[in-house]
Order: C-alpha cells, then sequence, then structure tokens
C-alpha cells in the first residue's frame, strides 16, 4: 500500500491508493484504486509486469466486477487472480 490514509476534501478532488505485490515467478501486480470527492464510484486499475527475463504462464480473472452504489454497500466480493 503507498499510503495509510486518504482524504478528498475539496469538491471534484481526485486521489488513488494503490496496493501492489512482488510475486518469487517475477511478476509484480499493482491495483490502483481512484476516487473523486464528489463520485459515488471507484476506479479500479490493474497493472502485471514481468520483471524477469523469462517468460511466465499464468491465468488472469477478473470476477465479480460490476457497478455498484453505495446503497448496495457492503461490496460484493472483487477477485482478481494471477
Amino acid at each position: 500500500m503507498d499510503k495509510d490514509e486518504l482524504h478528498l476534501l475539496n469538491r471534484g478532488e481526485k486521489r488513488e491508493i494503490i496496493f501492489s505485490k512482488d510475486f518469487e515467478n517475477g511478476l509484480k501486480v499493482a491495483k490502483k484504486f481512484g476516487f473523486t470527492s464528489d463520485e459515488n464510484t471507484i476506479d479500479l486499475e490493474v497493472e502485471i509486469q514481468n520483471t524477469s527475463p523469462k517468460e511466465v504462464q499464468v491465468q488472469l480473472g477478473l470476477i465479480g466486477l460490476e457497478r455498484l452504489s453505495w446503497k448496495s454497500w457492503p461490496m460484493k466480493r472483487t477477485k482478481i487472480m494471477v
């Protein structure tokens, strides 16, 4: 995680928080969650890098990604497999 707190105090302010992990096979996965102060949505960007000189075979999947509103909280399960 790249920060401990995220504050959006001004109208239209945008911030993101990044979770990343380095795997033993040389893959690096970063999940970026984007927030805007006057919107009730969360943006998700997933970046996968192969930092090794070898080709790495993986299966990728995104499960349960859908548009949610605050009324449907708690959030439904989202799973990212690498």
